[in-house]
């Protein structure tokens, strides 16, 4: 898991936020989540400027129905097996604070979770990319250990 949440069982995305969107987006009458910041500082600040820019060009609409969706398909998987979580200190769309509150509910709820960090904003694939493979290698090694 990369800069995510965790989705519990028979409860929706938006129902963990207590029914409202975060301040950064909004839901549009036609279907779709907006994001109401600039994209580049929220996903991409640690890139040089145009190549946050081509990243932010690369952005498509997000339909609200996964997200608003009453749990129907939300599924915990992570309960049931070993996690590797990359937090991103420098996040600006999920701030680390709140990946570390969420990794600490989900270990104190019985999780096999091995947390790392990177000082990277929310996109380590594109900003660290180094880091983020050696991570995802890391993570398969430890399961095939296992």
């Amino acid at each position: 898991m990369i800069a995510t949440g965790f989705v519990q069982t028979g409860v929706g995305f938006l129902e963990g936020f207590g029914g409202q969107p975060p301040p950064i987006w909004k839901l549009t009458p036609e279907g779709y989540c907006e994001i109401v910041v600039p994209a580049r500082e929220l996903f991409y600040h640690d890139l040089p400027v145009e190549e946050g820019d081509y990243w932010v060009s690369q952005l498509t609409k997000q339909a609200q129905l996964p997200l608003t969706e009453e749990g129907t398909y939300a599924y915990s998987g992570w309960k049931d097996v070993p996690v590797w979580y990359l937090a991103t200190i420098e996040d600006k769309a999920l701030p680390i604070d709140a990946q570390r509150m969420m990794v600490g509910f989900a270990k104190a709820s019985g999780a096999d979770i091995t947390l790392k960090q990177v000082q990277t904003s929310h996109s380590p694939m594109l900003s660290k990319p180094e880091e983020t493979a050696e991570f995802v290698a890391d993570a398969v090694t430890a399961f095939v250990e296992k």
